[in-house]
């Protein structure tokens, strides 16, 4: 998982096949409820999602 913020448009960002498997634009509260209910296909690290959680509330 990459966190980014920058001014692009989800259309301007490019991939290699062979580098990235799947991408999701998802706004940060979205990815909290989607942790929260411990969506198919999420591994779920729990210190991990706090302490990322916990930063961009800081932001």
């Amino acid at each position: 998982m990459y966190l980014l913020r920058c001014n692009k448009k989800i259309e301007e960002y490019t991939f290699e096949d062979d580098e990235v498997s799947e991408v999701k634009y998802v706004l940060y509260k979205d990815l909290e409820k989607i942790v929260e209910e411990k969506a198919e296909g999420l591994l779920i690290h729990k210190e991990e999602f706090e302490k990322l959680f916990q930063y961009i509330r800081s932001l």
